[in-house]
């Protein structure tokens, strides 16, 4: 009969398997044998002494029966009762005996590896699916585990929409098979967490983030990609993004990021990857449409504001020189904006009625063209384009909707999709600093986001620390004052200085209304454009309109 100890320390469920069933088999053979001999035994007997046997096995004892019954020897038994030389009931972590006692139980090695091939064959043969640990995990340290359990209740990001369930849940539960996938969760946690606590995470959070970046571009090189590999890197994607905004330097990583979930995006569409995430064509317009009706019209002097800077980029655009992506990013941004003005005019409670005989603010008279169109439809603000992407000089005359919030919050999208579906080259025109206006319209891009926050508090993240962002309009500002420095003395020039106050001079508002960027909130921007919008226009006159009859303004449409 095969014998083996418990240092067998190669042995594997295969092997005792096997070894098991021999011995059954033995078992089961001698029994067979033993029946067979002592059945022939009592044919070939004499009456006289198949009787006297009889009597025997009726003078059989419960004891001397017990001994004869069959029976496999256990050799997994915890080493407490092995000790004490009494049945182990083999139950993990603690066997009943060691219960009973009080005392620790121990298992020997071969234990606990059996225990483990068991689970994964009864994972393995049942409809949930089966999580496979790496061979040899990442070590992470106590400090790691705060930024885990911080990201898991209020770190993790709110898009996309109604995927709350998928950042706390899904992913946590498969992240340890993808270390750029934790190394993320743990980057965005400890940026999140710097912002709201006097310790500084700052390092943890750019070591961690350098071994996201590492990880997902060495995941892009094996290709085509597994469901649950590219709902990783979309997540990680999502996630650096994320993190990009508590960063004051992390403008040009955010855009990065975001192209990198749109691209991972139409990949699991096209190729219908199924896994942590719904991804599915006007997804996100479609929710949110729902979530925008009655919302309350944005204060018509922030609007009006952001329309009056717009038009004065509008000669720059005209020039030859003007990139094309530059005319398409001002005329979405236009198109964004000009919705309002309607939605305040609709608003009974509103004083701007006159406002409609005003002419708008014209974009440039260049008609919007595209290169190299590449058509996307996903269900995700970073992407959402469900429109054809081509509009003139009436950007939002293409399509209706039931109601100004809605064409506002899909222009905001589709503004959006310039930064996630043009070519390489052209992004990385509008986001060098060497191109003054294209960093004039970034500003403007990212104060208008501010404006729009109470269309965008319906996608949620309303306690999401948003205050570093606005320090990137600083370091535009920065950035092009050292430009007119550097040409002060041999050249006149464009003041840029001067086209990028109103997105400064809105920044700088918001930022002082907190003691420290991580205390300004979505939601407590939300407020302050819904309840005091008045704070938000410092050392600014009230909107002078023209009278209906005069039109004295002309088509130059300025505000003031």
């Amino acid at each position: 009969m095969p014998h083996f100890t418990n240092n067998d320390s190669g042995a594997t469920l295969p092997r005792l398997c096997h070894t098991y069933g021999s011995v059954q088999s033995e078992i089961t053979a001698s029994t067979a044998a033993r029946s067979d001999s002592l059945a022939s035994a009592r044919n070939s007997s004499t009456p006289q002494e198949q009787a006297s046997q009889g009597l025997r096995d009726d003078d059989t004892t419960p004891q001397s029966r017990q001994k004869r019954r069959s029976h496999t020897k256990s050799r997994l038994g915890c080493i407490g009762c092995k000790a004490r030389k009494v049945k182990c009931q083999e139950t993990w972590p603690s066997c009943a005996n060691c219960l009973k006692r009080g005392s620790v139980c121990k298992y020997p090695t071969i234990f606990k590896r059996i225990q483990h091939e068991r689970i994964a064959s009864e994972m393995a043969a049942s409809p949930s699916q089966l999580v496979q640990l790496q061979p040899t995990p990442t070590m992470f340290t106590m400090s790691d585990m705060r930024l885990f359990h911080h990201f898991l209740i209020s770190a993790h990001p709110f898009l996309p929409v109604d995927h709350e369930q998928v950042w706390v849940r899904d992913i946590p539960a498969f992240a340890h098979q993808y270390d750029y996938l934790m190394h993320a969760m743990l980057a965005l946690s400890a940026s999140h967490l710097s912002l709201l606590c006097v310790d500084s995470f700052s390092i943890a959070s750019l070591t961690h983030r350098q071994q996201a970046i590492k990880g997902l571009h060495s995941a892009f090189s094996s290709w085509p990609l597994k469901p649950a590999e590219a709902h990783a890197m979309l997540a990680t994607s999502y996630m650096l993004a994320f993190q990009s905004q508590y960063m004051e330097d992390g403008l040009v990583d955010h855009v990065l990021s975001i192209r990198g979930c749109a691209l991972l995006s139409q990949v699991i569409v096209t190729n219908n990857l199924k896994g942590a995430f719904v991804i599915s064509p006007n997804l996100h317009c479609t929710t949110m449409s729902k979530r925008l009706d009655d919302v309350s019209p944005i204060n018509i002097r922030l609007v009006c504001d952001a329309l009056a800077s717009l038009e004065r980029l509008t000669p720059l655009l005209e020039n030859s020189s003007a990139h094309e992506v530059e005319i398409t990013f001002h005329s979405r941004l236009v198109a964004t904006m000009k919705p309002l003005l309607a939605s305040n005019a609709a608003s009974p409670s509103s004083t701007s009625a006159s406002l409609s005989s005003k002419p708008h603010p014209t974009t440039s008279s260049k008609p919007e063209s595209r290169p190299d169109p590449i058509e996307v439809s996903l269900g995700m603000p970073m992407c959402e384009t469900s429109c054809s992407p081509t509009f003139h000089n009436d950007p939002t005359s293409q399509f209706i909707l039931p109601d100004p919030s809605h064409q506002a919050y899909l222009s905001l999208m589709r503004l959006f999709s310039v930064l996630t579906t043009w070519p390489e080259a052209s992004i990385t025109y509008i986001l060098s600093q060497s191109n003054p206006l294209s960093q004039v319209l970034l500003a403007h891009c990212i104060i208008i986001q501010f404006l729009l926050a109470p269309l965008r508090a319906h996608e949620g993240g309303l306690e999401v620390p948003v205050g570093v962002m606005l320090v990137w309009v600083e370091k535009i500002y920065e950035g092009l004052q050292a430009e007119e420095k550097e040409r002060k003395d041999h050249r006149k020039g464009t003041p840029w200085t001067e086209l990028i106050e109103w997105p400064l001079r809105v920044a700088r508002a918001m930022i002082s209304t907190v003691e420290q960027r991580g205390k300004l909130t979505k939601g407590r921007v939300v407020e302050m454009v819904m309840r005091h919008p008045e704070k938000l226009r410092p050392d600014i006159d009230e909107v002078k309109t023209p009278a209906a009859s005069t039109g004295d303004e002309g088509a130059s449409g300025s505000y003031k």
